[in-house]
Parts: C-alpha cells; structure tokens; sequence
C-alpha cells in the first residue's frame, strides 16, 4: 500500500459511529434559546434542538408564529 492509501486508511480507522439514540440524547441536559424561531432557519433549529432533547426557548416578535411551532412540536 502506497504513503495515500495508508493515511487514508488511518483516517477511517478515526471515524466514531454514533448511534440514533445517542444523537436523542447529546443535547437532554441543554437549554437552547433561539432568536427568530418562529419561523425559517430559526424554526428549524428550534425543531432540531427539540428532538435532540434540548429545553428550547424561542424568541420571536411575532407571538402566534411561535405559539404554533410549540404546539406542533408538542403534539
């Protein structure tokens, strides 16, 4: 095996598997506050930090928006 294949073959060897159950629970002793969850990216990374297990507070000027996202991540 050439130099490239060896380092390469080394740098695999590093790769961690992380498991699904694993992911649900590196954020369940986290709070995470989120400006603009209401809506667009902001939205999403109050859906995402929600099913990783996070207490996610969202920070919105429009109230209804963000009402609607925690219901939907409630039910």
């Amino acid at each position: 095996m050439d130099e490239v294949g060896k380092n390469i073959g080394s740098k695999i060897k590093s790769i961690k598997y992380t498991s699904a159950s694993e992911i649900i629970k590196r954020y369940s002793a986290k709070h995470v506050a989120v400006t603009g969850g209401a809506s667009g990216i902001g939205k999403a990374m109050v859906e995402r930090s929600a099913n990783e297990g996070a207490t996610v507070y969202i920070l919105d000027v429009n109230n209804e928006a963000a009402t609607t996202v925690v219901n939907d991540i409630v039910e």
